[in-house]
C-alpha cells in the first residue's frame, strides 16, 4: 500500500512541477473548447511549455503533432512581440505563427500606417522598437506595387532602420515605381544617422547611378552629394552628360564643393531648359562662382513663375542688389505667387524703399499676399510697422489674424496673445516664448540651420539643445508622445523653427526656460500658456 501511495504522490508532484504536461494531453481532446483552452494556457506558460510541446511535436498522432508545432511557433513569435504591439493588435501572434510572410506585411501596414484623414498614426502608442520585429519579414511578403510603396513610406516615417535590408532589395526590383520609392525612402532614412549602414549604402547609390530610371539616378546622385561620397565624383561628372539626370549631378557636385566642376557647369547656363539653367546657376552659387549671377538675373524674366521665384530667392540670399528694380516691379504683378516671392526677396535684401508698397499690399485681396506683406514689413520696418500690423488683427481671414499676432509678438507686443490662445487648433504657440523668455528666444534665433536634417524628434532636439547651450527636458516615458520615434525633417532656418519642425509643430510644442528647453504635448502646452497668460494678467 505504501509504495502505491508514494507512486501516486510522486505523479501528482510531477504534474504540479510541470503544468504543461496535462495541458499537452488535452490537445488530444475531441472537445474543441477544451483544446482551445489548453492551447491558451500553454501559450501563457510561454517557454516553460516548450519541452513538453517539443515531445508532442513528434507524436504519432498527426493532428496532435501539428497543434504542438503551431504552439511552438506561436510562443516563439509571442516572445518577440512587445507588450504595446500585443495590446494594439490582439491575437497577432496567432496570425503570424499560422500564416506566411504576407501576414507580416499586412501586420506592419496595419500597425504602422497613418489615418488617411488625419495623417496621425492609427496606433499612436507604437514606436519603432515595437514595429522592428515586423519589418524583418514584411518586405519579403509584399505582393503588389501598392504594398511595397506603403512599406517604403512606413519604414521612413516610422524610423524603421530594421527595414534597410528590405529597402535595399527593393532597389533591385524590375518595377520602376518600386525602385524609385525604395531609393527615395532609403535616402530619407540615410538623412537620419544610422551609423555604419549609411556608409554601407554608398556602393548601392553608386550602382544606382546606372539605373535605367532617371528619377532613381537623380535620387542616387543627390544622396552621394549629401553624404559627401567624394569617391563617386568621376561618375557624377559623367552624369552631367545625362540629359535626364544632370540636375541631380549638378546638385551633388555643389554639395561636394567641387570647384573643378565649374567649367563643366557654366555651359548649362545657356541650356534651352529653364530648370537646367536654374540648376546650373544654383550650383555655381554654391561653389562661389560669380558666373551664375547674370543667368539668375535673366531668369527673373522667365515665363515660368516658379523659376522666377527660385531665382529671386537665390539672388536675395547672395545679396545681389542688382535684382531690386526687377523685384519691385514684381510687387505690381497680378500673380499673387510672384508678389509673395518678391516681398520675401526684398525683405532679405533689406530694401527699405519698398516699405510704402508693402504697406499698401496689406489691403491686397489675396490673403497670402497680405501675410507676406506683414512678414516683409517686420523685416524692413521693425517696430515702426506695429500700427500697420495691428490692423490685421481684424482681418476677415483667421490665419492672417494669426500671422499678425505672431509678428506682433516678435516685435515685442502682446496684443495678439489672446487671439493665439483662443484659437489653439490653428497653429503653434512657439512665438509666445519671445515675450516670456526673450533672452533664450534671441539665443536660439541667432543660430541658423544651414541644411535639412532628418531623424527621430528626440535625437534632433538633443542636437539643437546642445547647439543652443541648453538642457533638454523631454516628456517622461509614460507621457512620451507617439511621434517621438518617428522620422522628422527639420528644414533650414533659425534654430527655433528647426526645433518646431523637429517636434512636428502640431502634436508637439517647444517651451523655452532659463537654461533649458521643454517639450510638451499640444494639449499640455495650451494649458501651460493659458495659465501663464492668466498669471501675467494678475501682475
Amino acid at each position: 500500500m505504501l509504495p502505491l501511495l508514494a507512486f501516486l504522490l510522486s505523479a501528482s508532484g510531477a504534474e504540479q512541477d510541470d503544468p504543461a504536461r496535462p495541458l499537452v494531453e488535452k490537445l488530444r481532446s475531441d472537445a474543441v473548447q477544451e483544446r482551445v483552452e489548453a492551447a491558451r494556457r500553454l501559450k501563457a506558460l510561454g517557454r516553460a511549455a516548450a519541452p513538453e510541446l517539443e515531445k508532442a511535436a513528434a507524436d504519432p498522432d498527426g493532428e496532435v503533432a501539428a497543434r504542438a508545432r503551431l504552439l511552438l511557433r506561436t510562443i516563439a513569435v509571442l516572445e518577440r512581440l512587445t507588450p504595446r504591439l500585443r495590446e494594439a493588435l490582439p491575437g497577432l501572434e496567432d496570425r503570424l505563427a499560422a500564416g506566411g510572410d504576407h501576414d507580416w506585411t499586412e501586420a506592419l501596414l496595419e500597425a504602422g500606417s497613418d489615418d488617411e484623414e488625419t495623417w496621425r498614426p492609427r496606433h499612436p502608442r507604437l514606436r519603432a522598437p515595437d514595429l522592428d520585429i515586423l519589418a524583418e519579414r514584411a518586405f519579403s511578403g509584399a505582393r503588389t506595387w501598392e504594398e511595397k510603396r506603403r512599406l517604403c513610406t512606413t519604414a521612413s516615417r516610422r524610423s524603421l532602420f530594421s527595414a534597410v535590408p528590405g529597402l535595399l532589395k527593393l532597389t533591385a526590383e524590375e518595377d520602376v515605381e518600386t525602385r524609385d520609392a525604395a531609393a527615395r525612402e532609403l535616402y530619407n532614412l540615410c538623412l537620419a544617422d544610422w551609423g555604419e549602414s549609411r556608409a554601407a549604402a554608398i556602393p548601392l547609390w553608386r550602382a544606382l547611378l546606372r539605373d535605367p530610371e532617371p528619377r532613381v539616378r537623380s535620387t542616387a546622385a543627390g544622396a552621394l552629394g549629401w553624404f559627401g561620397a567624394r569617391e563617386a565624383i568621376p561618375e557624377l561628372l559623367e552624369l552631367l552628360k545625362d540629359p535626364d539626370a544632370r540636375l541631380g549631378a549638378m546638385r551633388a557636385l555643389g554639395e561636394l564643393g567641387l570647384r573643378e566642376a565649374i567649367p563643366r557647369i557654366v555651359p548649362f547656363l545657356e541650356d534651352r531648359d529653364g530648370w537646367v539653367r536654374w540648376g546650373a546657376a544654383r550650383t555655381l552659387s554654391k561653389l562661389g562662382a560669380k558666373e551664375g549671377t547674370p543667368a539668375l538675373l535673366k531668369l527673373l524674366e522667365d515665363e515660368d513663375s516658379g523659376l522666377r521665384g527660385n531665382a529671386a530667392s537665390l539672388l536675395a540670399e547672395r545679396g545681389e542688389r542688382e535684382a531690386i528694380p526687377r523685384l519691385r516691379a514684381s510687387l505690381r504683378s497680378v500673380d499673387s505667387y510672384e508678389v509673395g516671392w518678391a516681398i520675401s526677396a526684398l525683405g532679405t535684401l533689406g530694401d527699405r524703399e519698398s516699405i510704402p508698397d508693402l504697406r499698401a499690399l496689406l489691403g491686397h485681396a489675396d490673403r497670402d499676399v497680405r501675410q507676406s506683406a506683414v512678414w516683409g514689413l517686420k523685416a524692413l520696418d521693425g517696430r515702426e510697422a506695429l500700427p500697420h500690423v495691428r490692423e490685421l488683427l481684424r482681418d476677415p481671414d483667421p490665419y492672417t489674424r494669426r500671422v499678425a499676432a505672431r509678428v506682433l509678438l516678435e516685435l515685442g507686443s502682446r496684443e495678439g496673445i489672446p487671439f493665439l490662445l483662443s484659437n489653439p487648433d490653428d497653429g503653434s504657440f512657439g512665438d509666445l516664448n519671445s515675450v516670456r523668455r526673450p533672452e533664450e528666444w534671441r539665443r536660439v534665433n541667432a543660430k541658423i540651420l544651414e541644411g535639412p536634417l532628418e531623424g527621430a524628434p528626440r535625437d534632433l532636439m538633443e542636437r539643437f539643445a546642445r547647439e543652443a547651450g541648453l538642457e533638454l527636458d523631454w516628456p517622461k516615458e509614460e507621457e512620451d508622445p507617439y511621434w517621438s520615434s518617428r522620422l522628422q525633417r527639420a528644414w533650414p532656418g533659425t534654430l527655433f523653427r528647426a526645433m518646431e519642425y523637429a517636434v512636428c509643430r502640431d502634436p508637439g510644442e517647444v517651451v523655452l526656460e532659463s537654461g533649458r528647453i521643454r517639450v510638451l504635448s499640444r494639449e499640455n502646452a495650451h494649458r501651460f500658456w493659458s495659465a501663464w497668460q492668466e498669471a501675467e494678467g494678475r501682475k
